[in-house]
């Protein structure tokens, strides 16, 4: 129902309720000049003896449920009989736990065991066992938080401003292999110089033993600044149109470290003794900035409500890629030498920091249903889920063709006729999504 209807509803019954008043009074005797009655009819009377007429009825305020969509902000009032400038709560301002996961990315085969035969751990070989990589890998379900606050610009919330703020911090996973577990255990990776597989060991019985870990990193965050005007609203309903800026930021990291111990007396005397630490980092960061629009939807039921809020956000995302590789290697003498490049990150070839610009759609989409706990406080839940359309992420930069002459303490192969490995720049899309929890207030 509208205003204008709901203001007309209240007048009419405002002079309804006066015309019963007046019905309800006494009328006055009529005029005589013949005689003054025996006894007067009662009366009420004031204590001047004045007669008290009722005071006519009206119709007041009737406050509607808070709405979703700016939690705890009453709707506004149903028809006062007399103007108001009380049409609501002008602030509001909440806090949730978001229970989310985001997209696995794709990884090339980084971890490999088989028999303890040379060629050892070659893809494709006969007993070669992928140990990692070779799939899609999950982060598996991050814990974050997100904050909004929002006001009315005018009194009777007709304009309105809000911002929000969500992050889902830093979370790591790590999976380490040792020879303890996997006597071989070798990084695999096809060679640009002969065009065959090959892979390095970082364990094989009577030769060396040593541990690859690998760790994966993702913090997704992000704000929006909107402003709010209602389109549609009624006792039972709203619906607003929201528009403004938003930006994400996307970072993840993936290390893979090798550390291998090769035992004294080995079949590769320049190595006897020495134990090593090769590190690759590839590092991709995401950042979105664009306009978003969308409209924002409640429905009430008593002190229930049920929020649904989409919107669509253009702009530009500006993807960096930074890949870092280091070796460190200590002899049985106790001498440290430090050498740029592990085995997928290597000197001259994708080592460095590299940008580009990108346009990028990013929908989204939630549903909260809410319950009123008292006028200012609510309590809601929900689910959520994020899209963009083109990102970079670590395991797609990942090249594993590799030219073995770049490679520190591996040897040497024949002259490669280009320049590998190369940064792919290879672009996905990624959502995140997931249920919350939250409790909003307003005043």
């Amino acid at each position: 129902m509208r205003y204008g209807s709901l203001c007309a509803l209240g007048l009419t019954l405002a002079l309804a309720s006066l015309a019963a008043a007046q019905a309800e009074r006494p009328a006055s005797p009529p005029a005589t000049t013949d005689r003054v009655p025996d006894k007067a009819p009662d009366k009420p009377t004031t204590d001047k003896g004045a007669v008290a007429t009722p005071a006519p009825a009206t119709l007041g305020p009737i406050v509607a449920p808070a709405d979703p969509a700016m939690p705890g902000t009453p709707v506004g009032t149903c028809a006062p009989a007399a103007p108001t400038t009380d049409c609501g709560h002008q602030f509001w301002f909440s806090a949730e736990y978001l229970w989310w996961k985001v997209k696995d990315q794709s990884l090339p085969p980084l971890v490999t065991t088989g028999p303890a035969t040379f060629p050892v751990g070659f893809l494709g070989n006969p007993g070669t066992v992928v140990l990692f990589g070779g799939s899609d890998h999950g982060q598996g379900t991050l814990n974050g938080v997100r904050l909004r606050a929002g006001m009315w610009v005018d009194d009777c919330r007709t304009i309105g401003l809000e911002g929000s703020f969500f992050c889902l911090p830093d979370q790591s996973n790590r999976t380490t292999f040792t020879s303890a577990q996997f006597p071989v255990l070798t990084r695999p990776f096809t060679d640009i110089n002969t065009g065959s597989p090959n892979s390095e060991f970082a364990a094989f019985p009577g030769i060396a033993t040593g541990a690859i870990s690998i760790e994966n990193k993702t913090k997704f965050c992000g704000f929006s600044l909107l402003a709010r005007c209602p389109a549609c609203v009624g006792c039972d309903y709203r619906l607003d149109v929201v528009g403004g800026g938003q930006y994400l930021d996307l970072r993840e990291e993936l290390t893979i470290t090798e550390s291998p111990s090769f035992a004294p007396g080995g079949p590769f005397p320049n190595l006897s003794g020495t134990r090593f630490v090769a590190t690759d980092t590839f590092k991709t960061r995401n950042q979105f900035v664009g306009a978003v629009i969308g409209l924002d939807g409640t429905y009430f039921m008593g002190p229930w409500s049920v929020n649904l809020a989409a919107s669509v956000a253009v702009g530009n995302n500006h993807e960096t890629i930074e890949i870092q590789g280091s070796q460190i290697a200590t002899t049985a003498a106790g001498t440290t030498t430090v050498l740029p490049g592990g085995l997928l990150a290597l000197p001259g070839a994708n080592i460095g920091k590299f940008t580009k610009n990108e346009f990028s759609v990013v929908p989204q989409m939630g549903i909260n249903i809410g319950y009123q706990l008292t006028e200012n406080i609510q309590i809601f839940g929900g689910y959520t889920c994020i899209y963009w359309s083109r990102v970079v992420r670590p395991g797609d930069q990942i090249d594993t063709v590799l030219d073995v002459n770049r490679i520190p303490n591996f040897g040497t192969g024949p002259t490669a006729t280009s320049v590998r490995p190369v940064v792919p720049f290879h672009q996905t899309d990624f959502w995140a999504q997931g249920v919350s929890v939250g409790v909003a207030f307003s005043w």
